[in-house]
């Protein structure tokens, strides 16, 4: 699995009294509350440049990483209790890892009148599909459990794959936005891990502010996709390390340098190990593990849609994919090909930071 490497570098400010301010402290009757107003006014900027930084573990089965930038500790510590609430809850609605979830439900009885969390997260897969002519497909669940099963075995059987791909081609999902009714064919098991993580990294970006309404900034990553938002400690923007994809080392230094402003990144390809020791991500279109992509790495408005492109791309031509998008306002994208070709979006080169060290 690639790996995304950042590192933050709080800057502290000392604050000084104005010599307005230290007069009035001196000659006006009032002086007691200048020092009051002065008192507060620098445990404001104190807490302005505190960062806090949080880990997790068991975070639907990777790890949570959470920076806090501009609160108190016990704002902090709210902020993530209140992430932490929401993918809990989110996990009990979208996690096909759990016979108890609503989209095991789903996927068991084939027609549900759904939650608007599952509603919205199918109907964008549905959605993601069309828009990437099938290079992004959330049906495959069923077609992903018979390689799973196969365990070491490197080959399903043609017969049974192609039966079961022209089935999930030529079969329908229904979806009545009034009543949020979701009905499936037979043949189709929902698996919508690829949109569904950066799905609940948004939410949990949007459940943190509201807990927190005055937080200044949060980088919220969960297993190396992520979401940041506001002022970061550099504060010139969220530095974000991508890193070489045949490294398969945490410790060693990315490659290029992100500097994001209230963006996503998400991150697929091989570097991401399945069963048999092969990528996880299946070719829709092939029904076979993906081989071809070493790595792809898209930056964009949100981690779910970021999510979803990271994952098609693997699939699609590298040529569409980036035509692809091209078309569409505020998302880049670099991909390596494992013979080692690179390609990437026009305006890639601005996403990475100027002041980028030799080291990090």
């Amino acid at each position: 699995m690639s790996s995304a490497v950042r590192n933050f570098y709080p800057i502290r400010k000392a604050f000084r009294l104005s010599p307005l301010v230290m007069a009035l402290a001196l000659i006006s009757p009032f002086h007691a509350n200048a020092a009051e107003q002065s008192e507060k006014i620098e445990q404001s900027e104190q807490i302005a440049t505190q960062t806090h930084r949080f880990h997790r573990d068991h975070i639907l089965g990777t790890s949570l990483d959470v920076v806090v930038q501009g609160a108190s500790k016990q704002d902090a510590k709210r902020a993530v209790d209140a992430i932490q609430k929401e993918i809990s809850q989110l996990d009990q609605v979208l996690s096909t890892w759990r016979d108890d979830s609503e989209i095991s439900q789903l996927n068991r009885e084939h027609q549900i009148s759904a939650s608007s969390e599952l509603y919205d997260v199918v109907a964008a897969c549905e959605q993601w599909r069309s828009a990437t002519c099938g290079g992004f497909d959330a049906r495959l669940g069923q077609l992903t459990q018979l390689w799973e099963q196969s365990n070491q075995v490197q080959r399903l059987d043609d017969n049974t794959q192609e039966s079961l791909l022209r089935q999930l081609q030529t079969q329908s999902i229904e979806l009545n936005p009034v009543t949020k009714q979701i009905k499936t064919a037979s043949a189709i098991k929902i698996a919508p891990d690829a949109y569904a993580k950066g799905y609940v990294i948004d939410r949990a970006l949007l459940a943190a502010k509201q807990a927190v309404p005055h937080l200044q900034g949060i980088l919220i990553d969960i297993g190396g996709d992520m979401r940041v938002w506001g002022q970061s400690p550099q504060q010139a923007g969220w530095k974000v390390g991508v890193q070489d994809p045949n490294e398969r080392f945490d410790n060693v230094a990315p490659t290029q340098v992100l500097n994001l402003k209230d963006q996503a990144v998400a991150f697929s390809g091989q570097g991401y190990r399945g069963f048999a020791d092969q990528s996880h991500l299946l070719n829709p279109h092939t029904g076979q593990p993906i081989k071809n992509v070493e790595q792809c790495v898209v930056v964009g408005q949100c981690a779910a849609d970021s999510d979803a492109l990271a994952t098609a791309l693997t699939a699609m031509p590298a040529h569409e994919g980036m035509q692809l998008i091209e078309q569409l306002v505020g998302y880049e994208a670099q991909l390596v090909a494992t013979d080692g070709t690179r390609y990437q979006s026009s305006g890639w080169s601005s996403l990475l930071d100027a002041n980028q060290p030799k080291t990090m």
